[in-house]
């Protein structure tokens, strides 16, 4: 599954209800293959917590 946070957050079918979201973030980094090869990577970070109640 790819895309942005927001999109892997709706695609994950959760109820709109009962669920905060915490953090949403997308960091780009450089990242080294095995044959020595580099480039620019995305990690995308969705935080979500069951709501209390």
């Amino acid at each position: 599954m790819g895309g942005a946070p927001e999109e892997i957050h709706a695609g994950i079918g959760l109820p709109t209800t009962g669920w905060a979201v915490e953090r949403t973030d997308a960091q780009d980094r450089r990242a080294t293959g095995p044959g020595g090869q580099t480039a620019t990577v995305t990690d995308h970070v969705l935080l979500v917590r069951r709501a209390t109640g």
